[in-house]
């Protein structure tokens, strides 16, 4: 959610004691995170537009509602498993749940602030946005609180705003795969976080709103549908002067994250013990660094650019400063090799011979 950072700092901020309290606090996690379930979802009244969202696509996590419903990186369920067999009749199992007890609450607990914290984001920022549509007349409340469309926003223009708020904090689509039983547990299998790698390729994106899709009826094993061939792009979809609701705040949140970044780095830039790596083909491209230690707050999105730079020049940068010829397959191939999940990866070094890293096995 760094994205939201720059351009909504109060809910960005506010909300960082409420995950560290649902991280650190001993006795009362639990219950905290059923109120701040409650709270997101609209259960306890404080959220009158939670419904609303929800049935336009808003992403809350829920670790109730399965592998789809959680964050992808506390996807599995094997440490609620280990917590439970504390309680468990068996000596064995109860000793082994105690005896795990400290790296297992560590888990549990990163996983508590960590969602929490991101529903909260999610939730605030969207709430303001509303807030703001309503003034402005592109929303309006009825009597009885419900909400219909005003001016210039439309179903189609809610459901952009959600599918925005969820890509830039790291929920992406999977695209055609989404609607293939067992798709997303192998990309799970195979990658880390692919609906988050998918965030960062997509959520550019939305400053793009096609007008309509183009389809063509097609004879699959019998079975008759649609499939989209691509969006019909009119010049209007290029139109940044005026463009249309959610394209502006798209526009807005991104073009104010690359500004404040880029400032933060120039002004880094000006000391003389700081250097501040500009060649979008180095490993160290947009991060600052002193000596040995190196920061970085792009939160990740500059990693999709130095790939494609690499890609399209066919170099690459070493940490020596050395630019090398590479082959594009072999840029590809590196590309999805930093994707790919802890067994995936170990799976691919013992094949290879040789890590991510280039050291031998």
């Amino acid at each position: 959610a760094v994205i939201l950072g720059p351009t909504h700092p109060v809910e960005f901020f506010r909300n960082i004691p409420k995950g560290l309290r649902l991280l650190l606090h001993p006795t009362k996690s639990k219950q905290y995170s059923a109120l701040v379930d409650d709270y997101v979802t609209g259960r306890s009244g404080e959220r009158p537009y939670a419904n609303f969202l929800r049935e336009h696509g808003l992403y809350i996590a829920d670790k109730n509602a399965g592998m789809s419903g959680r964050e992808e990186s506390f996807v599995s369920t094997m440490f609620e498993r280990i917590d439970a067999l504390k309680d468990d009749m068996n000596w064995i199992k109860k000793s082994l749940g105690y005896a795990l007890a400290v790296p297992n609450q560590v888990v549990l607990r990163s996983e508590r602030g960590f969602t929490g914290y991101l529903n909260l984001v999610r939730a605030d920022v969207t709430d303001t946005i509303m807030d703001n549509w309503i003034k402005a007349g592109k929303l309006h409340k009825d009597v009885s609180g419900g909400l219909r469309y005003g001016q210039g926003v439309t179903r189609r223009d809610m459901q952009e705003l959600t599918l925005f708020i969820n890509r830039i904090t790291g929920r992406g689509g999977l695209g055609p795969m989404e609607n293939i039983p067992g798709a997303a547990k192998f990309l799970n299998a195979a990658f880390f976080s692919p609906r988050f790698v998918s965030a960062r390729i997509t959520a550019p994106l939305s400053i793009l709103t096609p007008r309509g899709m183009a389809y063509q009826k097609f004879n699959f094993f019998g079975a008759q549908g649609r499939i989209p061939l691509g969006p019909k792009v009119t010049l209007d979809d290029f139109n940044v002067l005026f463009p249309r609701t959610v394209r502006a705040q798209a526009i807005r949140d991104l073009s104010t994250f690359v500004a404040t970044g880029s400032t933060v780095l120039y002004l880094l830039s000006l000391q003389d013990n700081v250097t501040v790596e500009l060649d979008p083909r180095s490993p160290d491209f947009g991060k600052g660094r002193i000596g040995a230690l190196r920061f970085d707050f792009w939160g990740g999105h500059q990693t999709v650019v130095r790939y494609a730079a690499q890609f399209i020049s066919g170099q690459a940068k070493n940490s020596d400063d050395k630019v090398l010829d590479r082959h594009r397959a072999s840029i590809a191939g590196r590309a999805v090799q930093s994707k790919l999940s802890p067994f995936a990866g170990f799976a691919n070094d013992v094949t290879t011979g040789t890590t991510f890293t280039g050291d031998v096995m």
